[in-house]
């Protein structure tokens, strides 16, 4: 069985959830060798296998082939997130397991055009949750993106929000901050659709307030940005 899992996982999968669908299933048979040949999309998967009989314990040997040399495997051990000792007592365990799906963004705003800076945008989005950052794939020219992309994170501090920002690649010069908000993580055990809004960061060096300079208003900034995610929070790593 194929199952495809988050895209930064790097434990066991103890419970399928709907952004973990099953790609490849193939029916038990008294064989030698079962062979699988098709095709699959980017990302990370995780390979399930199983004996004829129910509860069986054996050894088995995999092979996976690819055009490309871009295939990484690597055996999950692990079930829960374990903190080296020497630091367990300074920074604690980890307590909460957090899942993030992003699906989609809408109403984007292009940076501008300039010579160092294109006029197309090419978004993508990038979670902070404590120490641990993800970012999703760069869409190309899209201000109504969309990347279905999961995550999971493994959590200290449960009253910290995550942080989730929209960028705009660049090619030269620094990544542009299209938008960014704070979700907060309370338990919920189940997927929870939210539809966030993006507030531009106003730096002296990003978004200015050009009403202020002529006297008042918001003339000068972009508009709010919305986006649709599905956060998770779980206090059983089993569960996850």
């Amino acid at each position: 069985m194929l199952d495809q899992v988050e895209d930064n996982r790097s434990l066991r999968l103890h419970k399928q959830w709907p952004h973990c669908p099953t790609v490849v299933a193939m029916d038990q048979k008294r064989r030698r060798e079962v062979v699988y040949k098709g095709r699959v999309a980017e990302g990370r998967y995780l390979i399930v296998p199983a004996t004829y009989r129910q509860g069986e314990c054996t050894n088995y040997y995999l092979r996976v082939f690819s055009r490309r040399n871009s295939i990484h495997l690597r055996e999950l051990k692990e079930d829960i997130p374990r903190c080296p000792a020497m630091f367990s007592c300074v920074t604690g365990d980890y307590e909460w397991a957090t899942v993030v799906t992003i699906h989609s963004a809408e109403c984007l705003t292009r940076v501008g055009d300039s010579y160092w800076k294109s006029a197309r945008i090419y978004p993508y989005c990038r979670m902070k949750c404590e120490t641990k950052r993800c970012s999703t794939p760069v869409a190309r020219d899209d201000l109504y993106p969309t990347w279905n992309n999961s995550y999971v994170f493994y959590r200290k501090k449960t009253d910290k929000p995550l942080t989730i920002q929209v960028y705009s690649r660049n090619l030269l010069l620094p990544d542009s901050l299209l938008g960014e908000c704070q979700v907060p993580a309370p338990i919920t055990r189940t997927p929870t659709p939210l539809h966030a809004t993006l507030i531009p960061r106003i730096s002296r060096k990003g978004w200015r307030r050009s009403g202020d300079e002529e006297g008042g208003g918001d003339a000068g900034l972009p508009p709010q940005l919305a986006r649709c995610i599905s956060p998770s929070h779980e206090d059983n790593f089993m569960a996850v």
